[in-house]
């Protein structure tokens, strides 16, 4: 009896830890970023997400792949293909021997409805920040089937491989077409699957595929996000290991 009270107290102890580790993290979140939350629904799931007041007005009317852009954090936008793909992936049936890795998650939006699917998720940036945000979405929606790694594409540390792969608006700087389709082939399980979104205005990822097709078979449909004023044309990919 005594050592089940004394195990049941190390746990709360613990948990105590966690929640004031996790309240530390939005706290300053919140004093570097001046973050307020909003919500984003998908698929009949309603999710709280971060955003930043002051990094906000610098990325409106900017676009990605543009000179000079690669020095704006894009990783604090929440963008409409991250959404897309989102809903796309609700469809795809729960199974625990299934395991997933979002590639420049950013705010991790994807991974974390993907998660709150049911899916056992690795949410992965380059960026230490974006990953104390997508972990701090994490806890806001109450979610523990995800991990949290720092990826950089150039010198992957990633061990692990992986049946599905996602990302959203990840294929715009040329100079890291190569290291990625590095990653796709490395991290991707055989008989493994990639789905990847982006806005179909941009150019860059036609040359990305280009180099992709020799190894993987391709599949694309676009989707159409409707919000508030504007209309969004989402292309999205399907990638497989050629037989």
């Amino acid at each position: 009896m005594a050592k089940m009270k004394d195990a049941q107290n190390l746990l709360n102890r613990m948990n105590s830890t966690s929640q004031k580790g996790e309240s530390d993290l939005l706290k300053t979140l919140h004093r570097q970023y001046n973050t307020y939350p909003t919500e984003i629904a998908v698929a009949g799931k309603r999710l709280k997400f971060l955003q930043a007041n002051e990094i906000e007005g610098a990325l409106d009317g900017v676009c990605l792949g543009e000179s000079g852009s690669a020095e704006f954090p894009f990783w604090l936008k929440i963008w409409e293909a991250s959404v897309v793909l989102a809903n796309f992936l609700s469809h795809i049936p729960q199974d625990d021997n299934k395991e997933w890795l979002e590639v420049g998650a950013g705010m991790g939006v994807a991974g974390i409805f993907t998660a709150a699917f049911g899916h056992k998720m690795t949410i992965t940036d380059h960026n230490e920040d974006a990953i104390k945000f997508a972990r701090a979405n994490a806890t806001l929606n109450g979610l523990e089937n995800i991990e949290f790694a720092l990826l950089d594409w150039t010198r992957p540390t990633v061990a692990n491989q992986y049946d599905y792969i996602i990302g959203s608006e990840v294929i715009y700087k040329e100079d890291l077409f190569e290291p990625l389709m590095h990653v796709f082939k490395s991290l991707l399980l055989p008989g493994g699957t990639i789905f990847l979104a982006g806005d179909v205005r941009r150019k860059s990822p036609l040359r990305f595929f280009d180099m992709l097709r020799r190894d993987f078979e391709i599949e694309r449909s676009s989707h159409t996000l409707r919000a508030q004023d504007e209309v969004y044309v989402i292309g999205l990919y399907r990638l497989r290991f050629r037989k």
